[in-house]
């Protein structure tokens, strides 16, 4: 195994599919919006405004990202001792074959990510 820690702002393309649990909480909110095509379900007590947008149910639901996918690193969370929050935030960017936008995703899912190193088509 070849261990590769990417810096913030670095552009990755989906080689696999990759599937991971998109996890209802406020940071993803719009990402599973626009992939789904629907809220996560909420409950009445939360259901208008401002609190249902940032009042988690702590749901989640498995997604695909599918071959192509151009991902932007925009941000890494690890924590001694507190594992249970190990993240890495992604933005898919225009030209990805799915929904655009910022979402984060568990470390453990991150680490069935099989990516290559977006290169950008320079023109002459």
């Amino acid at each position: 195994m070849k261990l590769f820690i990417p810096t913030i702002g670095t552009k990755l393309v989906v080689t696999e599919p990759w599937q991971l649990w998109l996890h209802d909480e406020y940071r993803n909110f719009d990402f599973w919006t626009d992939f789904t095509g629907q809220s996560p379900k909420r409950d009445s007590l939360n259901s208008s405004g401002w609190s249902r947008k940032y009042a988690a149910q702590g749901g989640s639901i498995e997604i695909t990202l599918p071959v192509g996918t151009i991902l932007q690193v925009d941000r890494i969370y690890i924590r001694k001792g507190n594992s249970a929050f190990d993240s890495v935030s992604f933005r898919v960017l225009k030209g990805s074959p799915c929904a655009t936008g910022r979402f984060w995703a568990k470390l453990n899912d991150v680490n069935n990510l099989v990516v290559v190193i977006y290169e950008e088509q320079k023109t002459t």
